[in-house]
């Protein structure tokens, strides 16, 4: 035989459960029957809180007894009904309820079965204050414990304030960082762009008239060691290797100054290798048979 409990209407009123022993217990609820149907659920599990409602189910099962004692018409009015049906029974042994009434009045209730909490918008700084953290779900229709967007919740507007200041301090934290690590990454684009734009100075001769002169561009020269029978190297390096000037000039402290077309001209006029006098040029030696020579006019 199941529980029968249909006769309880889905309206707001004071109920009560009694057992064959005569025991019997009291309660008010908004839907007394989904509250009896709650209540069958739970000695069902064992899990019921009141103790001697948990034992009696265990001892009768079905034979547990539903009844509506007063039908109200608003949730105010059920809970002062409830307060006078527990006092008006409160010493009788037979009776199950554990305390007074769950709550004699709506301000009681929300004290004892929901805390209060406080809402605060950590970005503005304002607030509110719910009853209970799920009671902004039910404003709006929505599911239990839905959270405020940009909420912290505290049960007092001092520990609301405390968990914004940590919010502030962790978010210029990130901002702080965030700007640092912008201005490095533009100081290194900007060095980037003026290392791009950095003039270089070069030294060009002329391997045929052996004339020199001083240039400068923005990057450095994209071209082969003798271009136009132009050379190119930098103010502080050496003269490219791939080619041979054609022109050597001499500086001997006897026999004074001159000019050879080529190194090895050079080489056989002073008696000496070819080695020697490219040698002597590219600052490798410094003379060659007592001879100073440069491939640029002294």
């Amino acid at each position: 035989m199941k529980h029968s409990f249909k006769h309880i209407p889905k309206k707001a009123g004071v109920y009560q459960c009694y057992t064959p022993s005569g025991a019997y217990y009291i309660g008010r609820a908004v839907d007394m029957r989904a509250r009896i149907s709650s209540h069958m659920s739970y000695m069902k599990q064992g899990k019921h809180d009141n103790i001697r409602m948990q034992r009696s189910y265990e001892k009768y099962g079905n034979k547990l007894k539903w009844s509506v004692l007063f039908i109200a018409d608003t949730v105010q009015t059920a809970i002062e009904w409830e307060m006078r049906y527990i006092q008006m029974f409160w010493g009788d042994d037979k009776l199950m309820n554990m305390r007074e009434g769950d709550a004699f009045t709506i301000e009681e209730n929300e004290r004892n079965k929901r805390v209060p909490v406080y809402a605060m918008n950590k970005i503005t700084g304002g607030y509110i204050k719910l009853s209970h953290k799920g009671e902004y779900g039910k404003m709006f229709a929505r599911s239990r414990w839905s959270r405020i967007p940009n909420a912290i919740y505290g049960r007092t507007l001092n520990e609301c304030r405390d968990k914004r200041v940590e919010f502030i301090k962790a978010e210029i934290k990130t901002m702080y960082n965030n700007l640092m690590q912008a201005a490095i990454t533009q100081e290194l684009e900007r060095r980037k762009a003026a290392k791009r734009m950095m003039r270089y100075g070069f030294i060009c001769r002329n391997n045929n008239t052996g004339e020199h002169r001083f240039v400068k561009q923005s990057n450095k020269p994209n071209c082969s060691a003798n271009l136009n029978g132009w050379q190119k190297r930098r103010v502080h390096e050496e003269w490219p290797l791939t080619t041979h000037p054609k022109a050597v000039f001499g500086y001997h402290p006897v026999k004074g100054k001159m000019i050879w077309n080529s190194m090895s001209a050079c080489a056989r006029s002073l008696n000496c290798s070819s080695t020697s006098v490219y040698k002597t040029i590219n600052k490798r030696r410094r003379r060659c048979a007592g001879w100073t020579l440069t491939p640029y006019p002294l």
